[in-house]
């Protein structure tokens, strides 16, 4: 995958509903920016509350650039 930039990765991924190529932008992402640790603290409105068990920290991500590109 050429693309590096963090956004355009996280943009691709929310807009990709196909899961070979959802899977392929989600390691490229870890290849680039992936930490052994991280801490995410969001709070949309109990978005996480009732996410965290189904979703992991890209849907999380990818829901935020929707919102974004929706505004």
């Amino acid at each position: 995958m050429a693309m590096h930039n963090f956004t355009d990765l996280i943009t691709a991924y929310a807009w990709t509903s196909h899961d070979g190529r959802r899977s392929a932008i989600g390691k490229s992402i870890w290849q680039w920016y992936g930490k052994t640790k991280s801490v995410l603290v969001i709070d949309l409105c109990g978005f996480s509350k009732s996410s965290t068990d189904k979703a992991s920290i890209l849907d999380f991500l990818a829901v935020i650039r929707r919102m974004q590109a929706a505004a």
